[in-house]
């Protein structure tokens, strides 16, 4: 089931129309009252009318007084999925601030109500092609709401990562009211993404990265060797670069004793993987190849590509021409 987690925008300032009350007021007062507890469902509405966003999304609360907005680079995503009429449900993840210093914000968490997964990694008939097409519909949805995630995790830059050899797994995790050990969760991802599910295995890792962000402000660089696989299986090269530059960086910057040595050869690795992968590719007319590299990380026999040749090609160009422009190979 696609799921992620952002936090609520616009709660410090007041609402419009009928009802002008600040946001931060009827935080406090749903707060006081146990009505913004971890769990409390939201509402989503669209909000069409919005003379400075046209993808604004409100948040309301559970007495049906607006919180906030999703973050506009959520909305661009979620606004036209709800217009075509996908569903979601939002509910309260934490309650943050509220002391003196620090006005209250909320965290919320956000699941499509309407995801289907495809069952298999092998070819499929016309009589499967709506559930394809709504597989492939929801890989799209998960790259991009995870693209954003991440984003924002690379920025931290060195500080984020935990690339010991003793780097813990998060320690529980509940989702949709099971709840999950670290280890078995990523487990879970594993096998998701040698069946194909690689919609899960992206959520599932979404999940373990917030987890261990909120028990110890950082990421075990073993986790995101896992995600990075999957991304590869999922035929997401550009962002799986992008990971993998932004990790072989950070590690080169960090301080030595901070790094498993071997977690930096990992990383330096698939970069330099992808850099051949797309001079191959495009230089050498060596298509063949890609199917090959996404194979081995897939850990599936019966491994084929999941994505457009076009999604592809756009992405291996964008890895060949950031390697020409920037490193001049």
């Amino acid at each position: 089931m696609l799921s992620f987690y952002t936090k609520v925008a616009g709660v410090t300032f007041n609402n419009t129309g009928e009802n002008t009350e600040n946001r931060q007021r009827i935080i406090r007062d749903l707060n006081n009252k146990g009505l913004l507890n971890p769990g409390q469902p939201l509402q989503l509405s669209l909000d069409p009318n919005n003379p400075y966003d046209q993808n604004a999304v409100r948040v309301i609360g559970p007495d049906n007084r607006q919180l906030g907005f999703l973050p506009k680079d959520i909305a661009k995503t979620v606004s036209p999925a709800m217009r075509s009429g996908k569903q979601y449900s939002a509910c309260v993840s934490a309650v943050t601030g509220g002391d003196i210093d620090c006005a209250y914000g909320i965290n919320i968490r956000i699941t499509e109500r309407s995801t289907k997964e495809a069952h298999s990694q092998t070819t499929h008939s016309a009589d499967d092609a709506p559930e394809r097409s709504s597989h492939d519909a929801d890989l799209n949805m998960q790259l991009g709401f995870s693209s954003l995630l991440l984003d924002k995790w690379l920025r931290s830059g060195s500080r984020i990562w935990n690339a010991k050899k003793d780097a813990p797994y998060p320690s529980l995790i509940e989702i949709d009211g099971t709840v999950w050990t670290g280890e078995d969760l990523s487990n879970l991802c594993i096998s998701s993404k040698r069946n194909g599910l690689y919609s899960n295995s992206i959520g599932g890792y979404m999940h373990l990265f917030h987890a261990a962000i909120n028990e110890s402000g950082k990421i075990p660089v073993f986790l995101v060797r896992g995600f990075f696989k999957t991304l590869i299986a999922a035929n997401a090269f550009w962002s799986a670069f992008s990971l993998a530059s932004a990790v072989y960086a950070d590690l080169q910057e960090a301080d030595i004793d901070d790094v498993d040595l071997s977690e930096h050869f990992a990383f330096s690795t698939y970069w330099e993987e992808l850099l051949n992968l797309s001079i191959d590719v495009i230089d050498n007319g060596a298509y063949a190849s890609i199917e090959r590299y996404c194979a081995k990380y897939s850990d599936n026999p019966n491994y084929c590509l999941v994505r457009s040749q076009q999604d592809i090609y756009e992405d291996i160009s964008r890895i060949r021409e950031t390697i020409r422009d920037v490193y001049d190979r």
